[in-house]
């Protein structure tokens, strides 16, 4: 039987059938949201959307990491994922949302962090459809 490392996680394809980019694109399109946002009870109303957000992620998360483990390492595959989404993932965002709130606003702000989710999805689903073109195996 042949084993795989936990590196190539990444380059395992995602397909946008799958369901770990609708995370992205409700993440996104919540962003954009809130940068359309006029009242405090509006933003409110607009986060409650992560309420779906966040599960569908972490499932789909979960659920990818398991299915791209090599064989007995699908609980470390699921907790570096976690480590990711919980920890670099945060810190990340403090520190690149940090300066840029502070330099272009929260709309702003919200605007940008939207279209870069929404650009991330749109490069998955163009990868995606360029593979089943060339026929490769994903």
């Amino acid at each position: 039987m042949a084993t795989r490392s936990l590196v190539p996680l990444s380059s395992t394809p995602i397909a946008v059938g799958q369901p770990l980019p609708f995370p992205i694109f409700d993440a996104g399109g919540r962003l954009l949201l809130f940068a359309a946002a006029a009242t405090p009870v509006q933003a409110l109303l607009i986060q409650l959307l992560n309420g779906f957000t966040f599960p569908a992620m972490w499932m789909a998360g979960v659920a990818y990491a398991d299915q791209n483990a090599p064989a007995g390492m699908s609980a470390t595959a699921q907790g570096i994922f976690g480590a990711t989404v919980l920890g670099v993932g945060i810190a990340v965002g403090g520190f690149a949302g940090g300066p840029l709130l502070s330099s272009v606003g929260a709309h702003a702000m919200s605007l940008i962090y939207g279209v870069i989710a929404l650009a991330i999805v749109g490069g998955v689903a163009l990868a995606g459809s360029r593979r089943g073109l060339l026929g490769e195996a994903g």
